[in-house]
């Protein structure tokens, strides 16, 4: 038997290291942390993504010779707290005292120089471990010139490579991320920061020089810091009059942000954070996402729309500040909140803000939609106020400051005449189903069939082998076919109910769908229209990385898109079905197309797989959702409708067909085309089954 045996400390940090800082994102993140904790007012951050190299200076308080020698030979050092009753108090990032000490665990080169305000020697630790001997650190004085971006009065500068050599597999991996990806993971989590620290001065750039981002002399004037910084990282997502500033104030919780009132085809901008702390709670964001859908947000200044061929999201940035205790910080590694100790009254406010924001939707007519570069006021949707308890908070009232104030219709158009015109009004003549008088039907037909298996609600499966074994019935009320499969039972046969347009349906779309992929496949330049004047479309500088990355995923489907600046695009060609329903709404192509790139960053779509003939129905999940919306609408509007009355040969045809599909029991949207009516006992039923010729009930 193995016996136990205690880890010797070095073992132990190795393992930990990994777990505390386990990605190159995560290191940026605690170096950057780190220099706000030290008070900085200016960061300059210096990165090569190849490498994995960080170079990072502050203008924070510095570390003195004492703290210096501490570095990476001691774990859980920190000047953040002394006793865990301290962290309720808590206003820093960082307290663990782990994630410096992880990331000289983890890194073969490190070089950290510092001086503070009042010593005038400045300091240096360094380590290079090329053989992973785990080598100490060496302190000594700066003898060398000072650095040029080192301030002469006081700050830091942190200088580290070698990222995981230790663990080479690791950072191979990292390494084969697509740059665009790393720097979407970076982009957010310094949004992150800065939206806790709005006005510090902060920028990122590669070691080529090239600026990612620049956030610097942002100013609290008219509460706009957060657009600013969204702005400053993400770059020109939407015009910046299209946000709305929201507060809320309740006891001793206080919540803050700005709402977009125009919709992006990602979620990835939603945000919310308590005690200047990422907030991840899946469960507000659906709650909260759900409110705006059912108010069908974005869509009702569009010119035009094809089913759904791009996601609606509002862009969400809140920051909460309300009491926390001890276990509100130690949730995750990360730091980030999982789930607040007060979280009922937070995801009541919450809620309250988001439903009052879109009752102001409904109320205001915006005009900003028609007319981006409309002025606009601050507008402020406050709903602060003395409030006794959670119950009354319902009973608050939407205060709207600085609302403009539009004219009548009379003061549009002085000098046209507006002539009133009379409707008549037409009631809309209903089509309704007398439910009673089937039920009494169904009944009378039940009852001739004594031995019917109980047909109360259950879960039933059916297997493509089932339905090829179909035999038909009869039609339905033109609306549906009745036919009967094999069930499970030897001795049983189950009866369905089909929808003829929802199968009809399913048959002409995977029709449409298998044409048009294989033609991908096999003539990739047939059906795609060359664009006599090409489209010019603007994206920010990290959407035009991802277009880059992912070109041939819109070149295969018929698109040709050429970049023009690093924030411009130009789409030279279209799929000729698109371009027949796009006319002159270029807002709707390029959220169908941002729409495609989201959905392959996140894996909601795949990348294409050419010379699948055979398999075929393998790149349905590769179509951009922008097209598949028109070949549903397609098949919708050519399918066999209710009321079309059908021959036991269109039936026998329309089932052949739909049987033989991949997706035979949805219809194109998604709805059931095949509904299990019961199952009937075939030897205790012969005798009637035989002598019945129709069933229409």
């Amino acid at each position: 038997m193995n016996s136990i045996y205690e880890l010797d400390s070095k073992t132990i940090a190795n393992i930990r290291s990994e777990l505390v800082i386990p990605s190159f994102t995560d290191v940026l993140k605690e170096l950057i942390e780190n220099s706000i904790d030290a008070n900085a007012t200016e960061i300059n951050c210096t990165i090569d993504l190849s490498t994995l190299k960080i170079f990072i200076q502050d203008n924070g308080d510095g570390i003195d010779r004492c703290g210096l020698s501490k570095i990476g030979k001691v774990a859980y050092i920190t000047t953040k707290i002394k006793k865990i009753n301290d962290l309720p108090n808590l206003s820093t990032f960082g307290f663990r005292g782990e994630a410096l000490y992880s990331i000289c665990k983890n890194c073969t080169k490190v070089k950290i120089i510092s001086k503070r305000k009042d010593y005038n020697t400045i300091w240096c630790i360094k380590r290079s471990d090329n053989q992973n001997k785990n080598v100490d650190f060496e302190l000594t004085r700066w003898r060398d010139d000072p650095p040029i971006l080192l301030l002469p009065t006081h700050g830091t500068i942190i200088e580290i490579d070698g990222f995981l050599e230790k663990f080479p597999i690791r950072r191979k991996t990292i390494q084969q991320i697509p740059a665009f990806k790393l720097l979407t993971e970076i982009k957010l989590l310094i949004f992150n920061i800065l939206c806790c620290k709005p006005f510090i001065n902060f920028t990122l750039e590669t070691v080529t020089h090239e600026l990612l981002i620049k956030s610097t002399n942002v100013t609290s004037h008219n509460n706009k810091e957060l657009i600013h910084v969204f702005t400053n990282v993400f770059g020109y997502v939407i015009p910046t009059n299209f946000f709305k500033r929201v507060a809320l104030s309740f006891q001793n919780i206080s919540i803050d942000g700005v709402i977009s009132t125009t919709s992006v085809p990602t979620n990835r901008f939603q945000h919310i954070f308590i005690n200047n702390r990422l907030y991840e709670n899946p469960r507000l964001l659906k709650e909260i996402n759900q409110v705006f859908n059912n108010f069908k947000f974005g869509q009702e200044f569009e010119t035009k729309s094809v089913g759904t061929p791009y996601s609606h999201y509002p862009i969400i940035i809140l920051r909460i500040f309300a009491p926390q205790n001890i276990s509100d910080l130690i949730q995750s590694p990360s730091k980030k909140v999982i789930l607040h100790s007060a979280f009922d009254k937070i995801h009541i406010l919450v809620m309250k803000i988001i439903e009052g924001f879109v009752k102001h939707l409904k109320s205001v007519a915006f005009v900003e939609h028609n007319q981006a570069t409309l002025p606009t006021s601050n507008t402020l949707l406050n709903f602060n106020g003395q409030v006794s308890d959670l119950t009354t908070i319902r009973e608050t009232k939407l205060a709207i400051t600085n609302k403009r104030s539009y004219p009548d219709i009379s003061s549009i158009a002085p000098n046209t005449k507006l002539e009133k015109t009379n409707f008549k009004r037409i009631s809309p003549k209903r089509i309704t189903h007398n439910y009673n008088y089937y039920r009494h039907d169904i009944n009378k037909a039940s009852q001739s069939l004594p031995n019917v298996i109980n047909s109360t609600a259950k879960e039933i499966n059916i297997k493509h082998t089932q339905l090829r074994s179909f035999r038909i019935i009869n039609q339905v009320d033109n609306k549906f076919i009745l036919v009967k499969i094999p069930s499970f039972t030897e001795n049983n046969e189950l009866l369905l109910l089909i929808d003829q347009h929802a199968a009809d349906e399913r048959v002409k779309l995977e029709m449409y769908l298998h044409d048009y992929i294989i033609q991908r496949i096999k003539t990739p330049t047939l059906n795609v229209c060359s664009l006599e004047n090409p489209i010019s479309l603007q994206v920010t500088s990290l959407e035009m990385s991802s277009l880059e990355y992912y070109y041939s995923e819109f070149e295969v489907w018929g698109f040709s898109i050429q970049k023009t600046t690093s924030t411009s695009i130009v789409v030279k060609c279209l799929p000729q079905i698109l371009n027949q329903r796009i006319g002159k709404d270029y807002n709707f192509l390029k959220n169908g197309i941002l729409q495609h790139l989201y959905d392959l960053q996140q894996g909601k779509r795949c990348k294409f797989k050419k010379n699948l003939i055979s398999e075929w129905w393998v790149n349905v999940n590769s179509i951009p959702i922008l097209l598949l919306e028109l070949f549903t609408s397609k098949s919708c509007r050519n399918s066999i409708m209710f009321g079309d009355e059908l021959t036991l040969d269109d039936c026998q045809s329309l089932v052949t067909k739909l049987a033989e599909c991949n997706m035979p029991f949805n219809c194109a949207h998604g709805r059931p085309s095949i509904v299990p009516l019961f199952n009937i006992d075939i030897k205790q039923n012969e005798s009637i089954i035989n002598k019945m010729q129709d069933y229409l009930l």
